[in-house]
């Protein structure tokens, strides 16, 4: 028998070992749960946008979920300078990675938003796209980082508010506001 005739069964069966996943092979996600909001992906779960893995390793746990409530803000802007401190409320928005800021930019009574300013969490980023929340001409957008340490969350943003409304348009840009959570 020649040599190659011999080569020929060995190399298929090394092709064969080599492609083929062995039992327990991490890489494997035959018996990976990632609960609802995931996916494995080489034998780890990789989660929906706006989701963490929980303790038991599956994708539930909803990211914002622990940035909800009540914040005191402290800011200084441009234009209008160092306001009293005041209360925004974060909510659900309307997708896992949504959050609305009601009383945003102040009390009504002294040029804040009626509506809430819509948000959006990735990670410890916080983005606010540009948006006019009272649909009066007036525009806020921004962004920041939350960093959570123990029981305390804060979020730092730096936004401007534009009023389109005026001639030259007029701009109140707002650095390193931060909303602590009571």
């Amino acid at each position: 028998m020649s040599k190659k005739l011999f080569l020929l069964p060995a190399l298929v069966l090394g092709a064969f070992l080599f492609f083929t996943p062995s039992c327990g092979d991490s890489t494997d996600c035959t018996d990976v749960d990632c609960g609802t909001y995931g996916i494995c992906d080489a034998g780890n779960c990789n989660c929906d946008p706006g989701y963490e893995l929980d303790a038991d390793g599956k994708c539930t746990v909803e990211s914002r979920a622990q940035y909800i409530g009540n914040y005191l803000v402290n800011e200084t802007c441009s234009n209008s300078g160092t306001a009293a401190p005041y209360n925004v409320g974060i909510s659900n928005g309307a997708t896992a990675v949504d959050i609305n800021l009601a009383g945003f930019y102040g009390p009504v009574a002294q040029g804040g938003f009626v509506a809430p300013v819509k948000a959006t969490i990735d990670g410890t980023t916080v983005t606010i796209a540009r948006q006019e929340p009272d649909n009066d001409d007036i525009f806020v957008e921004g962004n920041g980082t939350i960093v959570v340490s123990g029981a305390s969350t804060v979020i730092t943003i730096t936004y401007k508010v534009t009023d389109e409304t005026a001639t030259p348009i007029v701009t109140n840009q707002c650095n390193n506001v931060t909303f602590t959570k009571q």
